[in-house]
């Protein structure tokens, strides 16, 4: 094979070519980054909805997600711009942008000006032809652009050949190893994503739990109370006390009972007045003082309202009763509100 051609590249496009067999690499670490700053900010969303649990794991994979993903981005742009930078200070090192190239069966010659070299196949191990350039990778894993080679007296085919004769692989993967690093890929993504919706998805029940016991002890204050003097410690409770995340789920989530059961118990000493909310199935109740929150199937609560567990229970037509019994115990109640607002 005797292959003899000169070209001339801008600076522009000898750096387009040597940078084409970099970009899918780049590319990928890219990828890898945004994927887990996506993780990070769904883990620490998952963090902030989280409302009176002690420990929770969720920030500290948001700030290692975050974390991996800085060190990505952070090396994926110095690796980038290193690798443009010697394209660059190489190209503008030469005297002439027009340059000589000669293939044979045995070595590469190339001339750029008064730098000339004669390099044997034997001092690389990889190769990749594309219609408009030859990559040659070496030993010390640098990558050599040849451009133009097509149309001066040899076929893809024949250069191959030379070049898989000599010893050189193929630089790029095989077809289903592509599909297989692409499949892999993927589902690294994936489950770094999975991982953090999941998590978002059990730091709703919590954060759920609170907007209910919140909007219930509002009504209930408002019914064991009346207008407060100082106003019902509840109204407004998320713009006063939550985080932006927490408001803005709160203001968009609208918990509307179908229905209201009213309880008492005197004799108790720290369960004495509740309110249950029935929506569809389940039934919230909370309860003043101690301000529990629970809640429970419909079927569950009849059960427990039936078998006397809750040993006064009233329903929506009897809320006068229930009210008559529970003003007595006004400033009792009203004074572990307090308590409770100061905490």
């Amino acid at each position: 094979m005797e292959l003899t051609y000169t070209c001339e590249k801008s600076e522009k496009e000898s750096l387009e070519l040597a940078m084409r067999p970099f970009k899918r690499y780049f590319r990928t670490l890219f990828i890898y980054a945004v994927v887990l700053f996506l993780a990070a900010a769904v883990f620490a969303v998952a963090r902030l909805m989280c409302v009176g649990i002690v420990a929770d794991s969720s920030a500290d994979y948001a700030m290692i997600y975050f974390a991996l993903a800085l060190v990505l981005a952070a090396f994926g742009w110095s690796l980038r711009h290193r690798f443009r930078r010697g394209v660059v200070d190489t190209y503008r090192c030469r005297k002439t942008s027009l340059s000589e190239y000669r293939l044979t069966d045995d070595a590469l010659f190339c001339a750029h000006g008064e730098s000339k070299a004669t390099l044997p196949w034997s001092d690389f191990k990889r190769y990749r032809i594309d219609d408009d350039a030859l990559y040659l990778q070496s030993r010390n894993g640098t990558v050599a652009c040849i451009p133009d080679w097509s149309g001066h007296g040899a076929e893809r085919a024949e250069l191959a050949a030379v070049l898989e004769k000599a010893g050189l692989k193929r630089m790029d993967a095989s077809k289903a190893r592509r599909v297989a690093a692409g499949v892999f890929r993927v589902a690294l993504c994936c489950l770094a994503l999975f991982l953090a919706v999941m998590r978002l998805h059990d730091a709703w029940p919590w954060l759920k739990r609170e907007i209910v016991r919140v909007e219930l002890k509002r009504q209930l204050v408002e019914y064991v109370d009346g207008p407060a003097e100082n106003g019902n410690p509840y109204s407004n409770y998320w713009q006063k006390r939550g985080n932006a995340v927490q408001r803005v789920i709160a203001e968009a989530y609208t918990f509307k009972p179908e229905k209201f059961d009213y309880i008492f118990d005197e004799e108790a000493e720290h369960d004495k007045v509740g309110l249950a909310a029935t929506v569809g199935d389940t039934v919230w109740y909370v309860y003043l003082p101690c301000g529990c929150v629970g809640n429970n199937t419909l079927e569950m609560f009849e059960n427990l309202k039936g078998s006397g567990a809750f040993c006064e229970c009233y329903s929506e037509s009897e809320r006068d009763k229930w009210l008559a019994k529970i003003r007595p115990l006004a400033r009792e109640l009203r004074d572990a509100i307090d308590d409770e607002d100061e905490q």
